[in-house]
């Protein structure tokens, strides 16, 4: 997988985390559009998130299998 920058190199996802009702969503935005050949790394770079939660009252870490 190719590697995803952030918008800022300090920029946390608790700043783009947003809360509604008691859900929450992570938003990120990307400096400029992507290229095709970027858009199935990001694909399947959400795709391994989806159904990840997040122990707000944890320690901050994220663990890949």
């Amino acid at each position: 997988m190719g590697k995803l920058k952030a918008t800022s190199k300090e920029a946390w996802v608790a700043d783009l985390w947003s809360h509604s009702n008691d859900r929450g969503a992570w938003s990120p935005r990307f400096s400029r559009h992507l290229n095709d050949w970027e858009i199935q790394d990001v694909e399947r770079f959400f795709a391994r998130l989806l159904g990840k939660g997040v122990d707000e009252g944890g320690e901050d870490k994220v663990c890949f299998n």
